[in-house]
């Protein structure tokens, strides 16, 4: 399912959502904006993050009026070093909506959930290719996921069974010692 399509069939922004965050970066703008009419309804209880870093520099306040063709109560483009402030200041009864390289959703996820937003509280709509971990439950490496039933461990050289047990915790599929 394409970034797109996850956007249109899955976005529900509950009734009773004070204020709607928005974290986007280039991609995620560019990807979102067939559901801008969606978000017009709200436009006074939406703030919008646009995303500047390394893959994406040129992210300018001046083209924000451009790319974002409704009005929102504010819009800034910011660093992902400034993102914990931004949640930090936010109140009870705001949802955050994330659409992001798998990477940054990660990042910004775990922020969240430390400063105390609940994942009720968060769509996560991933852009571009997510990378898949697998982690050795024998030197506690991360390997990168493969489709292959058994793997190789990059670090202890141990052949390892592909769980379908995600751990949130370590955010990567289990991989346990083949017998």
């Amino acid at each position: 399912m394409t970034f797109k399509e996850q956007v249109i069939e899955s976005i529900e922004i509950p009734e009773n959502a004070q204020k709607i965050v928005l974290f986007l970066d280039q991609q995620g703008l560019n990807e979102i904006q067939p559901q801008w009419k969606q978000f017009a309804r709200l436009n006074n209880r939406i703030e919008a993050y646009l995303l500047m870093n390394e893959k994406n520099p040129l992210f300018m306040k001046e083209k924000i009026d451009q790319l974002v063709p409704i009005e929102f109560s504010f819009a800034k483009v910011i660093t992902e070093e400034t993102v914990q402030e931004v949640l930090s200041n936010q109140t009870i009864g705001t949802y955050l909506l994330l659409g992001c390289d798998s990477e940054l959703v990660r990042t910004i996820k775990r922020q969240a959930i430390e400063i105390g937003f609940s994942e009720q509280e968060m769509r996560l709509l991933q852009v571009g290719e997510k990378k898949e971990k697998l982690f050795c439950v024998k030197c506690y490496h991360y390997n990168n996921l493969t489709d292959e039933h058994t793997v190789v461990c990059n670090h202890c050289q141990t052949k390892l069974d592909v769980s379908e047990h995600y751990s949130r915790v370590k955010e990567a599929y289990l991989g346990y010692i083949a017998i």
